[in-house]
């Protein structure tokens, strides 16, 4: 079915207007990241205007920033880590070997429906009677919990296009399951980990809710060190905006690095024959 020429001009147009909805805010941000706050409090706002990254100085001197980048980088690759490899093993358990029935991943897919707030009471408990309050063990377990179920669900659907004759014939060449899990499955799901692991990474990486309860002075990740520029007096909105700078940039390299790998993930499971 080919599409005419006005409707082509009309879906190009919306196109564009949903890509400047999305894109403005963040170039806000990274612009006002360079203005003096004179100029981010000019009206009509200055588009022009001349950059300094004093700003960013201002931004590492005041609250250690770059030691938030670390804790937020410790809990979100470590969590990412432990998810995707035992999400991925329990994938394919439930894929292959049908463990759990269909009962176990109706249970996974509606655990993503539970609003996560409500358990942030008991967690909070628990990790203060195990001592882990304000340390990088709290966000970790927490991260890697929530995170499971989103392996499993994505991972399921990626181990299914990996042909079973493949598995037959290792089986016949005397392979066990972990053999065939590690040597063959893992390789074979590559862009298929990688997607997953990437947004699963965004998710721990941009999490403020359990990051700004479970941590205090010892542990304090990127967006919670960012609301922190926040008071009652006086808000620096140009320290502000270079703590949200340096808290998307390495996301966004991150992604930019392994574009390809995610674009192939995500049709990985989408695509049949």
């Amino acid at each position: 079915m080919r599409i005419s020429k006005i409707n082509l001009i009309i879906i190009t147009i919306l196109i564009i207007l949903f890509l400047t909805f999305e894109i403005f805010p963040i170039y806000w941000i990274i612009s006002n990241s360079f203005k003096s706050y004179k100029d981010i409090a000019f009206y009509p706002p200055k588009f022009i205007f001349t950059p300094s990254i004093n700003n960013y100085i201002d931004a590492i001197q005041r609250s250690n920033f770059l030691y938030a980048i670390r804790d937020s980088a410790v809990a979100s690759i470590s969590s990412v880590i432990l998810a995707v490899l035992f999400g991925s093993m329990a994938a394919y358990g439930i894929a292959r070997l049908k463990v759990g029935g269909t009962g176990l991943l109706i249970f996974i897919i509606s655990s993503r429906m539970l609003p996560i707030i409500i358990l942030i009471l008991p967690l909070y408990i628990i990790f203060t009677r195990l001592k882990l309050i304000d340390t990088y063990y709290s966000l970790i377990i927490s991260y890697t919990t929530f995170l499971l179920s989103f392996v499993i669900w994505q991972m399921i659907s990626f181990l299914k296009e990996v042909p079973k004759e493949i598995e037959e014939a290792a089986i016949i060449d005397g392979c066990n399951y972990w053999q065939i899990f590690f040597k063959i499955i893992l390789p074979i799901s590559k862009p298929g980990l990688i997607a997953v692991s990437i947004f699963s990474f965004l998710g721990a990486w941009n999490d403020y809710l359990f990051a700004s309860i479970l941590t205090g002075s010892k542990v304090l990740t990127a967006p919670v060190a960012s609301s922190l520029f926040l008071t009652d007096r006086y808000v620096p909105w140009g320290p502000m905006a270079a703590a949200c700078t340096m808290t998307m940039l390495p996301a966004l390299i991150f992604i930019l690095i392994v574009q390809k790998q995610m674009i192939k993930g995500l049709t990985m499971g989408a695509v049949k024959g």
